[in-house]
Formats: C-alpha cells, structure tokens, sequence
C-alpha cells in the first residue's frame, strides 16, 4: 500500500459511510453531519490526541506517575521544573496539532468550508494544549491528596503554578495573531 493510499483510506470509508446515511432516520443522518467535521479534526490531530492519552495514562493511572507526582512535591525546584515543563509540553503539543490542521485545512489549501469548522481548527489544538495541563493539573491534586493535603510540601504550588500557568497558555494562544 503506497503512503497516499494509506492517508486517504479514512477519508474513503467516511464517505462510504456517508453515502449509506440514505437508509438511516434523518435524526441518525443529522447526528452524523453534525459529528462528521469533529472526527476529520479529531483524525488529523491524533499524533497530539495520543501523546496526551498515553501521558495521561502515565501520569493520572499508573503508580509509577502517581509516586513521581509525589516525590515532585518534595523540593521546589522540581517543582518549578515540572510546572515548566508542563508549559512546554502543553505548547508543543498545541503547536503539533496547529501546524497539522493549518497544513491540512489552512487558508493556502482553498477549501471552502463554514464557519463552524474553522472555528473548530482553531480551537482544538488549544483544546489539546489545555488537556495537558488539566492532567498535569491533576496529577499534583491527586499526589498533594495522597500526601494528606499538607502545606508543608510543595504540591500545592504545583496545583497553582499549573492553574496560573494554564489559564495564561490559554489566553496566549487566544490572542496571538501572527504565529
């Protein structure tokens, strides 16, 4: 199967599908155009979709990223670093799946689509970005939990600098303009 088949077979089932929507109630077939754009999104954005899963996995479910998220509490310059880090991670996988959706769907490829779709490209690479702090996020909550909720260590700054940092990525990359 050469590589362009390989790209283009979701796409070809899609529109099988959507070319037997004839048989089904139209409730189903305006279920099914509403959910439509949300999965050629969500397709195209699965290399940053995985990456937050599998990290999610890691850090939300596994005991191993549960006892990192408590050992990061100990001391503040892992701290910092972790929160740091969660920035970046959160601004990569953002800028992965932007660049993704820009290449695919962007101005320069002519493809006349709605409002609402473009609202859509626009949004979810911001939406993944912010799924990597809320699990950052909750992984400082769950080890300052496991920990007793105690001040004397440094979850809590974790959970705030996580928060802060969070809701600031967010309003940079709602403002930017030329990048």
């Amino acid at each position: 199967m050469n590589e362009k088949s390989a790209s283009q077979s979701p796409r070809a089932l899609l529109q099988a599908i959507d070319q037997k929507l004839d048989l089904f109630p139209r409730w189903l077939t305006a279920l099914w155009d509403r959910a439509l754009p949300v999965m050629q999104v969500l397709f195209w954005c699965r290399f940053s979709i995985g990456v937050v899963l599998i990290a999610a996995g890691f850090l939300l479910l596994a005991p191993q990223g549960q006892e990192i998220a408590i050992r990061i509490g100990d001391s503040l310059p892992q701290t910092i670093i972790v929160a740091v880090g969660a920035f970046v991670w959160a601004f990569h996988s953002w800028f992965g799946a932007r660049r993704v959706l820009r290449r695919r769907y962007g101005p320069s490829r002519g493809i006349a689509r709605g409002e609402s779709f473009k609202r859509l490209v626009d949004h979810m690479p911001r939406w993944i970005g912010q799924a990597a702090f809320a699990i950052a996020t909750g992984s400082a909550i769950m080890a300052w939990a496991q920990s007793g909720w105690r001040w004397d260590t440094w979850h809590w700054l974790m959970v705030a600098l996580n928060g802060v940092l969070g809701l600031s990525f967010f309003q940079l990359m709602k403002s930017r303009k030329a990048w």
